[in-house]
């Protein structure tokens, strides 16, 4: 993004169009219920007379309802859903999958966080580019006499020599809270996924069943070292889910302090939490956890919804 060569109303201008991304991500993100009718109202001005808020799952929801689908059936058989076509019906379609009232709670608490994550680097970047335009007000007018002053005030921002100071360190104020952007979305959007897995497990095998955490290949070491037993690849250690949901969260704990978590462990976690059955067997070849040949499969506790996504059907 080009900077250089803003005034001062431009630059105010950019400050607003900040702040109204940050709406659009909380409405996106967390729901349109969530904004305040004025901010609500610039959803509406940004998005059109044809936006119906009511159309459209907030990604949150959307992630929580994929981490359900994930507990209840094969990894193989989601990932061969085309993502447009699972995407479709996560934002439309996934709303007849039911929650409970537990569930809904869990929800909501995951949508109360994120909207205050997002907010609080909304309300962060804004000051930040006000403190921008003290330091260089500050900085401008410092050795001036008052007669300078009067006439330095009357020329606003455009005809200050220092513009390109201003523009650069706004530029890099804009690529750190990118960064922090991605960082908050990518690992609440995580968050909600764990949290629908564990609701689907929970369903099905009761309120503290054993668990694992599968870690990806090139995962860092410390979800290495939390939930595999003998480093990178090897297979991963068993939990009860209580355990791991005792252990609280690992923000504010120094790396030395790490406990196993419920992921995410970290920002920008991608570890996944799957039930653990006592009659898988760990195959070393295929580093992962299988039933044995000629097993055959309990009855299931509970009546399933039944439902299709593309030309594929599943079960929540």
């Amino acid at each position: 993004m080009d900077l250089m060569g803003l005034n001062r109303n431009e630059i105010r201008d950019l400050k607003r169009v900040i702040e109204n991304y940050h709406i659009l991500q909380i409405n996106n993100f967390v729901g349109y219920d969530y904004l305040y009718d004025e901010e609500q109202d610039i959803v509406d001005e940004i998005m059109g007379s044809s936006y119906n808020p009511d159309e459209h799952t907030p990604y949150i929801e959307q992630y929580y309802k994929l981490g359900m689908l994930r507990s209840s059936n094969s990894e193989d058989a989601i990932n061969d859903v085309d993502w447009r076509v699972m995407e479709r019906f996560l934002s439309s379609e996934g709303r007849i999958i039911p929650l409970t009232t537990h569930e809904i709670d869990v929800l909501n608490s995951i949508k109360s966080s994120t909207y205050s994550h997002i907010k609080n680097l909304s309300d962060k970047a804004s000051h930040s580019m006000d403190l921008i335009l003290i330091e260089q007000d500050r900085q401008a007018r410092g050795n001036m006499t008052a007669d300078r002053l009067r006439v330095e005030l009357t020329r606003e921002f455009a005809a200050r020599k220092n513009i390109s100071d201003i523009t650069r360190n706004l530029a890099e104020k804009a690529n750190s809270y990118q960064t922090d952007w991605e960082r908050i979305a990518r690992t609440e959007l995580a968050r909600s996924e764990t949290q629908g897995a564990l609701a689907g497990i929970r369903r099905e095998h009761g309120d503290d069943p054993k668990v694992y955490v599968h870690v990806n290949d090139g995962a860092c070491t410390k979800c290495v070292r939390a939930y595999l037993t003998s480093g990178a690849g090897s297979r991963p250690k068993v939990f009860s889910l209580k355990e791991l949901e005792a252990n609280g969260s690992n923000s504010g704990r120094k790396l030395s302090e790490y406990l196993p978590v419920v992921p995410p462990q970290h920002p920008n976690c991608y570890c996944s939490i799957r039930h653990f059955d006592a009659d898988y067997v760990w195959s070393d070849e295929e580093k992962k956890f299988n039933f044995p040949k000629e097993y055959k499969r309990k009855i299931h506790r509970r009546s399933r919804v039944k439902i299709t996504i593309g030309n594929k059907n599943f079960e929540v």
